[in-house]
């Protein structure tokens, strides 16, 4: 037991602070002796050598002058949650710079299972995601991001489908490299025509001239997407893409129309 207790003792010690840790990060220690590592931890909790961050998870605190041991906060907290799945949803918009709003429940997409579970205070919300394998290489995380925020453009809160596109292509100018592309072409792929359409018309623009092509050839020509952009693609008439002014025309050929005919049922 003694030598478990060391053991554990020496590989917390090598592990940074403020990052969290579980039992799997002990490799054939969390196996062959589950039990005393886990009475390891405990003890180690209740001396404060370490805190517990949420069942199964644990850290070593920061400690600051003023406010003595720190917890964790943002991703550092889900670190276990975003090994299997990437943000989504309102909290990959914020980070993206796409909407300013701050959800209370955040959401990732994961390939595995669709569920809720709260780690420590954060409550977090599993969606299932358009691919069915997700690598953890941060570059196609990002790429898998944009290519949603590109999916959900009409549903971005505080936000219109022309900022959503400039902002975009902000992000490609400050943060999006050559390695980002090729996982944007290789994910774009799999998703609907209206993002490939929408990525197409993105990359013409930022003079990516074959990858646009390779995703025009997947599209129907004739198919038209209402995404509600124009100001912000030039290019949207050539990519199929219907901008907000002829949706509202639909809109409203459609309400003159069932007007009328309710008109003539009255009479």
């Amino acid at each position: 037991m003694e030598s478990v207790i060391d053991a554990v003792r020496q590989m917390v010690e090598q592990i940074p602070i403020a990052q969290s840790f579980g039992f799997a990060d002990f490799g054939e220690l969390a196996q062959t002796r589950h039990r005393a590592l886990s009475r390891t931890l405990g003890q180690m909790v209740k001396d404060k050598e370490i805190r517990r961050a949420y069942p199964g998870r644990f850290y070593r605190p920061r400690v600051s002058d003023r406010f003595g041991p720190m917890g964790l906060f943002g991703r550092e907290l889900l670190r276990e949650a975003l090994e299997v799945g990437y943000p989504a949803g309102s909290w990959a918009h914020n980070e993206l710079g796409l909407s300013t709003q701050v959800p209370m429940v955040l959401t990732i997409a994961t390939p595995i299972w669709t569920h809720e579970r709260r780690f420590g205070y954060q409550k977090v919300r599993y969606i299932r995601s358009t691919i069915k394998e997700i690598p953890k290489v941060h570059a196609s995380r990002l790429a898998l991001m944009i290519l949603d925020a590109l999916k959900e453009i009409r549903h971005v809160s505080d936000s219109s489908p022309n900022h959503v596109v400039n902002q975009l292509f902000l992000l490609f100018k400050q943060h999006v490299a050559i390695e980002h592309l090729g996982y944007l072409l290789k994910y774009g792929l799999q998703y609907p025509p209206q993002v490939r359409a929408l990525l197409g018309a993105i990359f013409e623009i930022e003079k990516h001239l074959h990858l646009s092509e390779m995703l025009r050839k997947t599209l129907n020509p004739k198919t038209e997407y209402f995404v509600g952009v124009d100001k912000a693609l030039p290019n949207f008439k050539k990519w199929k893409l219907v901008g907000p002014r002829r949706t509202y025309r639909a809109w409203e050929r459609r309400w003159k129309k069932r007007r009328n005919e309710a008109q003539k049922f009255e009479s």
